[in-house]
């Protein structure tokens, strides 16, 4: 905030969606067996609402669906 440059926050972003791509296709979320399935879908909500909240602060529709 302080240098006042996006690309930052657009790194961070970019970074946090590839990570969470990674987990994605390496972690099987719904077929997991509880607690590990309440914790990867509390994960995943997480990571949607940062990057919600990330996309919005740079001015970028979040989309509804994927």
């Amino acid at each position: 905030v302080e240098d006042k440059k996006p690309i930052h926050l657009a790194t961070y972003a970019y970074e946090l969606a590839s990570a969470f791509s990674y987990f994605y296709h390496q972690c099987p979320v719904l077929t997991a067996e509880e607690p590990v399935m309440r914790a990867r879908l509390l994960l995943v909500k997480s990571v949607r609402i940062t990057l919600e909240k990330s996309l919005a602060l740079l001015g970028i529709p979040s989309p509804e669906i994927m």
